[in-house]
């Protein structure tokens, strides 16, 4: 199975999440981590090629067992979950083929698990993690450490300069 990371940092980050990224129906099924930080936009990836694009296509968003939310549905005209309107934007006007979606001013309630429909089955399953506050804490737990360690340092060093 093929990972790929891909890290986004944005200038307004304060949570790094990180998503899982499965694609089901193709042989050599791909697992991919993508990477992205509050405030900021990451690309869930799913191809469709040689979709009819009279057909259902959607992404939805699932969270242990509750029932699935809607992140997007193109049924004739594309609808939009509640959570995720004004924030996903489109690739398949460009070309047929790509039913990637650009979600943008991440939050941190947007880790989940996410599935992209075409025929109504699952082409992609992506496991979003919040990352970013346990790396922020143990970075500071260093700095601060390291912090006390040099400031010990240069006080002994003063104290036997002036005897």
């Amino acid at each position: 199975m093929k990972t790929i990371t891909w890290d986004a940092w944005g200038p307004s980050a304060a949570f790094l999440l990180r998503m899982t990224v499965f694609s089901f129906p193709p042989p050599g099924n791909t697992a991919e981590q993508v990477s992205g930080f509050t405030g900021g936009s990451v690309v869930l990836p799913c191809s469709c090629e040689n979709r009819d694009t009279s057909e259902v296509f959607s992404w939805q968003k699932k969270i242990n067992t509750q029932k699935p939310l809607k992140v997007f549905r193109l049924e004739g005209l594309p609808s939009y979950g509640k959570e995720f309107e004004e924030r996903v934007e489109l690739f398949y006007s460009e070309n047929t083929g790509n039913c990637s979606i650009l979600l943008k001013n991440i939050i941190g309630g947007d880790h989940g698990s996410y599935r992209c429909y075409w025929k109504m089955t699952p082409l992609k399953t992506l496991e979003y993690y919040r990352f970013g506050e346990f790396l922020l804490g143990f970075l500071f737990i260093i700095m601060r450490f390291l912090s006390v360690v040099f400031s010990q340092d240069n006080t002994d060093f003063h104290r036997k300069s002036t005897d």
